[in-house]
């Protein structure tokens, strides 16, 4: 076996060839796993399951919401104002800090600073195309009677929910449709949610005919969740079992390289080398195998996304998928060659 010109052993090319499927395994899992959590979220109407839902009603003015949501203390936070006009998923949307954004399939997603503006932009579903028209290049829709400019179309390549959606800044909301009525605080965390919510509480409650807040609404979607989808620690430890398995499979391919090397090993020590001399020289060679390896496994699976049928990897998942194949064979490798010398030291004083 060759690679770059260069005769691969037997070892290092089941090695290589091991490696490579634990890596695709690895983001292939992974992928489901996110494809999983999407479809959840998307079934909750693209909210998480920390959202709180929060009512308002006679407060009639906008300055002291727009001022209580630009004062929320939280970062990584997104408010949805719903139920805008019956039979329509029409929201108005205010968010601070690094938050999921709907997915959006041409143009752009608002700025934070333009969800406190009162400019009438909009994000609308392909279902709402047929709706849209042109005036001096750009692109308008009507909501609530105005005039609305798309500056985006909501969605994936593929038909789903979001194709029957539209979002407008929260200012334009409130100044087209009011300020009562419902809102979704969601965010990265629980406590995030929450301590928004508190916020919203004590600016906006003592100025309100009627304010409420719900926070049990997160269980209820966890146990909606687990009917969908099924229990969540089940699905877990599944999931948790198979990178287990992932584990076991590179500390054993491991196991079998590092028998492989050890004659190489004990050559190194015959000819003089020392314990770090041959500690790197080990570990360049796997380095090396491994660098291929992975390198092929993330190829693979490219090429497997290329075709628009799985759902996104992220850099996390690639560093996760790296790690699980370098770290434990690395320590492995390590705790070896260290016993081997000292082995082979104690027996040299021995003699």
């Amino acid at each position: 076996m060759k690679l770059l010109n260069k005769r691969i052993s037997k070892g290092n090319g089941v090695l290589f060839m091991i490696l490579t499927l634990l890596t695709v395994s690895s983001l292939l899992i992974t992928t489901n796993i996110n494809g999983k959590n999407a479809l959840a979220k998307l079934s909750r109407g693209f909210y998480s399951s920390n959202i709180i839902k929060m009512y308002i009603a006679e407060i009639n003015d906008i300055q002291l919401m727009l001022h209580a949501f630009d004062k929320i203390s939280e970062d990584n936070i997104i408010v949805f104002k719903n139920n805008l006009e019956p039979g329509r998923d029409l929201r108005g949307i205010f968010y601070k800090g690094n938050v999921e954004q709907p997915p959006i399939k041409q143009g752009r997603f608002f700025t934070s600073q333009e969800c406190l503006s009162n400019q009438k932009i909009a994000l609308v579903g392909s279902e709402y195309e047929p709706d849209i028209i042109i005036k001096d290049g750009k692109k308008y829709i009507d909501i609530g009677n105005v005039e609305f400019e798309v500056i985006g179309y909501l969605g994936h390549s593929e038909a789903s929910r979001f194709d029957t959606m539209q979002m407008i800044p929260i200012r334009a909301a409130h100044e087209v449709y009011g300020q009562d009525g419902q809102y979704v605080i969601d965010g990265n965390s629980v406590k995030s949610v929450s301590n928004a919510a508190e916020d919203l509480r004590h600016m906006l409650e003592p100025k309100a005919g009627y304010f409420f807040i719900n926070e049990s609404q997160s269980n209820k979607i966890n146990r909606i969740e687990e009917m969908l989808y099924g229990a969540n620690s089940t699905v877990d430890i599944i999931y948790a079992g198979i990178y287990l398995s992932f584990l076991l499979a590179s500390i054993s391919c491991m196991g079998f390289w590092i028998s492989y090397r050890r004659q190489f090993i004990q050559v190194y020590r015959m000819n003089g080398f020392n314990n770090l001399q041959i500690i790197r020289s080990v570990l360049r060679k796997y380095g090396f195998v491994w660098l291929w390896a992975t390198s092929a496994g993330f190829a693979c699976v490219l090429v497997f996304r290329a075709s628009g049928k799985t759902y996104p990897i992220y850099w996390i998942d690639f560093t996760f998928a790296a790690g699980c194949t370098l770290l434990p064979g690395t320590v492995l490798l390590l705790i070896y060659i260290l016993r081997l010398l000292n082995k082979k030291a104690i027996m040299a004083g021995r003699m």
